[in-house]
């Protein structure tokens, strides 16, 4: 099996301490939460955690746990190979508690909605939190999303992200690796860079609108005058698109002698527009705005035939074309 790192070292360190910190943030002293490190993978980075709340914030007393959901699983039943489980060295009540599940990787979901099914033989929670190390994103087959996440990496489905810890050499990291189709470990090694392409990222922006006057007035016993000018700039969200206004305008009232007065109007108005074409600027259904939604915000990283950028109708992430 060739294996791809993905995070070590300092990096893992000031993730896992990043996690730490906003758990705290959220539970405080964390008399009322408690730890639940998911069977088998959940243990070791539920310890890690409660080391780290210890040594860092001295806080000494988190109550946690470590639960097998293997049982409570959906293909208990129809998996072909021998489901094993791991012991559950849980003994406390989680009724009217904070529960924080913890995890290694997020994929499908699958074994997070069977903790949720085997925690209610502990009491019901006041409420369930979900703490990732690594999340694997749209692999996702319920709908499950975590409350506090380490990394975020996307990847092929014969990819896979596991975590070590305690090796012998290289202490702990997270990795991927290809599979072959019957699931198996390969023997190529893999260069698929773990990268997240959100084209979204580079055409989206925050708008800044500015707008600028100003006016002269005077007045005198033969007449009165009023001067303004105006200047708008209004960028749009998506890139490289304007709107900008300018605007001048006159009144002029003076009395020349007894019999003869001049009154003077003038006003103009000049625009520029660097706005998408189609539709309406704002959102209607031929608007480019509306037009970008319909494709897809992701597109992996690696692959060579354009069709498999194709989704039904839909494209996805034209900025890695």
């Amino acid at each position: 099996m060739k294996k791809k790192i993905i995070l070590k070292g300092n990096q893992l360190d000031t993730t896992l301490e990043r996690l730490a910190c906003q758990l705290t943030e959220n539970h405080q002293d964390f008399k009322e939460t408690i730890l639940v490190g998911l069977q088998p993978r959940g243990k070791s980075l539920c310890k890690k955690l409660v080391n780290i709340l210890g040594d860092k914030y001295n806080i000494k007393s988190v109550n946690h746990g470590f639960l097998d959901i293997t049982f409570f699983r959906d293909d208990f039943r129809r998996n072909k190979d021998i489901l094993l489980p791991k012991k559950t060295d849980f003994k406390l009540l989680v009724e009217n508690k904070k529960v924080v599940f913890i995890d290694d990787v997020l994929y499908t979901g699958r074994t997070i909605r069977a903790a949720l099914t085997a925690i209610e033989s502990f009491g019901r929670p006041k409420t369930i939190e979900l703490l990732i190390l690594v999340d694997r994103r749209f692999s996702r087959e319920l709908p499950i999303q975590p409350d506090y996440k380490g990394i975020q990496v996307d990847v092929y489905e014969n990819q896979k992200v596991n975590v070590k810890w305690g090796d012998e050499i290289d202490g702990d990291y997270v990795y991927s690796f290809l599979t072959n189709p019957d699931g198996t470990p390969s023997d190529v090694i893999d260069n698929t860079p773990n990268l997240i392409y959100d084209w979204q990222d580079y055409i989206y922006k925050q708008g800044i609108s500015s707008n600028l006057g100003v006016t002269f007035s005077g007045a005198s016993d033969s007449g009165n005058y009023y001067l303004s000018a105006g200047f708008n700039d209004m960028n749009g969200l998506i890139e490289n698109a304007s709107f900008k206004t300018t605007d001048l305008r006159l009144n002029l009232n003076y009395d020349i002698n007894e019999k003869l007065r001049v009154e003077a109007r003038f006003s103009t108005f000049f625009s520029e527009s660097d706005f998408a074409e189609g539709g309406d600027l704002i959102g209607g259904d031929q608007s480019f705005v509306q037009q970008t939604v319909t494709y897809n915000p992701i597109r992996a990283n690696g692959l060579e035939d354009l069709g498999d950028f194709f989704d039904g109708n839909t494209l996805s992430n034209p900025i890695s074309w």
